[in-house]
């Protein structure tokens, strides 16, 4: 693509994201259903977050062992 096909597509896609903005904003039910969504997502993504995967839990125990090991050689070097 040439740089005016790009700098057109560019606008273009400027446009329509800020017409949409526009539209959202003008009616209010709109703006509610959206914060309604976007605190239902990050109630998911918190809730989500919550649960370890087998690879954290093996993390969590690879760095409790090498705390152990310091803890130990800090001892032996007392």
């Amino acid at each position: 693509m040439n740089k005016d096909k790009v700098k057109k597509l560019s606008h273009q896609t400027s446009d329509t994201v800020s017409s949409a903005l526009k539209a959202i904003r003008n009616k209010p039910v709109s703006r509610t259903l959206l914060g309604t969504i976007c605190l239902c997502a990050g109630a998911f993504f918190l809730a989500s977050c919550e649960k370890k995967g087998p690879a954290e839990r093996a993390g969590e125990k690879v760095d409790d062992a090498v705390e152990n090991a310091g803890d130990k050689i800090e001892e032996a070097t007392d």
